[in-house]
């Protein structure tokens, strides 16, 4: 994104997050903090590749984000 690099990505990410969290945010009210959203997608990701049969080589090299 725009020459960002991940961790830089990451940062806005958790910046906006906040910022929609506070102004009440319907999407968010679920999620404590960036963390706990994260991880719960992370699962459904990983719950999805699951059904589909991946590979344990093709998860293993599967990343949400890494910094």
């Amino acid at each position: 994104m725009d020459g960002k690099k991940p961790n830089e990505i990451i940062a806005l990410g958790k910046e906006i997050y906040q910022q929609r969290k506070q102004s009440g945010y319907k999407g968010y009210e679920n999620y404590t903090n960036w963390e706990e959203m994260i991880a719960k997608f992370g699962k459904e990701r990983m719950d999805q590749d699951n059904r589909k049969g991946k590979s344990k080589e093709d998860k293993e090299n599967d990343v949400l984000y890494k910094l």
